[in-house]
C-alpha cells in the first residue's frame, strides 16, 4: 500500500532515467548488505522497533527487509517509481506502508523511528544537510542509520558508466554527457568522505565499509583475491578510496558503546 502526499511531484523521474531500478536481484543483493549490517552491529530488538526507509524506489528493498521490524515506513519522492513497485511486488503486508514524500521534509513526528535506511540517496537530493537534520529528528536517541552512498573519490561514476566525469568541473560534466547522448545534466552530487563526515557532524558513525567488502567476498572470486593479497588492517587504511561508503550512523554515540 502506498500513499501520495501532498508534496510536488518532479516531472523527470530517476525511475525513468534509471530503469536499473526493477533489477529484482540487484535489489535483493542489497537487502542483503543491509540486514547483515544491522544484525551485526546494530544491537537493537528490530521485531520491536519501526523502520525508515528513505528513498525506498520501488519498494523492493523495503519488501524484503520488513520481516525484521515490527513496521517499516518507505519513503520516495518518485511516485513513478512507487507506481512501478505497485505493480511488480505482489507480496504485500500490513507492517509496509510506502508514502509519496520528500526526504528532505519528512511527514513523520520527532523521534518516532528507531531504524533508518539512507541508501545511495545523499547524492540525488539538492541538500544533504537537510536530509542529515530531517534524519536526527525523526530518529529516537538510541537509534541507528544504516547509510550507504558513493564516494567521489573514487574515479568510476556508476550512475552513468563514466570514468572520472564526477572529476570534472560542473559544465564540463554536462558538456561531455550531452555529447554522449547520456542526459543533459550531471544530477548526482557526490562527495568525499571528509565532506560527508561534516554532514553528518553531531552523529556517532561507525565505517563498516570495509566489512561490506568481506561480505561480498564471500561471493566474488575477485574480492576474496583482493582480501588474501591484502589484509584487512591494510585495507582499512584506505577506506576513503572504496567506492561505496557503508556506515552505521547512531545518534547517541553512549549506545554504541552499552
Amino acid at each position: 500500500m502506498f500513499n501520495k502526499s501532498n508534496h510536488k511531484i518532479r516531472t523527470t523521474s530517476f525511475s525513468r532515467m534509471f530503469p536499473q531500478i526493477k533489477d529484482s536481484i540487484k535489489r535483493r543483493e542489497k537487502a542483503g548488505k543491509i540486514k547483515f549490517i544491522l544484525n551485526n552491529y546494530a544491537n537493537l530488538d528490530f521485531e520491536n522497533s519501526i523502520c525508515l526507509d528513505i528513498g525506498c524506489s520501488t519498494g523492493a528493498i523495503t519488501q524484503e527487509l520488513a520481516d525484521m521490524f515490527k513496521s517499516i515506513i518507505g519513503i520516495e519522492y518518485d511516485f513513478d517509481a512507487l507506481l512501478i513497485g505497485n505493480s511488480i511486488n505482489k507480496n504485500t503486508t500490513n507492517k509496509i506502508n510506502l508514502i509519496n514524500a520528500d526526504g528532505m521534509n519528512l511527514p513523520i513526528k520527532n523521534e518516532k523511528i528507531d531504524v533508518i535506511i539512507c541508501s545511495q540517496v545523499y547524492e540525488h537530493v539538492p541538500d544533504d544537510f537537510t536530509l542529515a537534520n530531517e534524519m536526527y529528528r525523526v530518529l529516537k536517541p538510541n537509534g541507528v542509520i544504516f547509510f550507504s552512498g558513493p564516494n567521489k573519490s573514487f574515479p568510476f561514476e556508476f550512475h552513468y558508466k563514466l570514468p572520472f566525469i564526477h572529476w570534472l568541473p560542473r559544465k564540463m560534466e554536462n558538456y561531455i554527457l550531452r555529447k554522449i547522448g547520456n542526459g543533459n545534466k550531471l544530477y548526482e552530487r557526490i562527495k568525499r568522505k571528509k565532506e560527508l563526515l561534516e554532514v553528518f557532524r553531531g552523529f556517532y558513525i561507525q565505517d563498516l565499509s570495509i566489512e561490506v567488502v568481506q561480505y561480498y567476498a564471500k561471493n566474488n572470486n575477485f574480492m576474496r583475491a583482493l582480501l588474501i593479497i591484502f589484509p584487512i588492517a591494510i585495507l582499512r587504511k584506505f577506506s576513503c578510496w572504496v567506492p561505496n561508503f557503508n556506515w552505521l550512523i547512531r545518534k547517541n554515540s553512549a549506545a554504541y558503546l552499552s
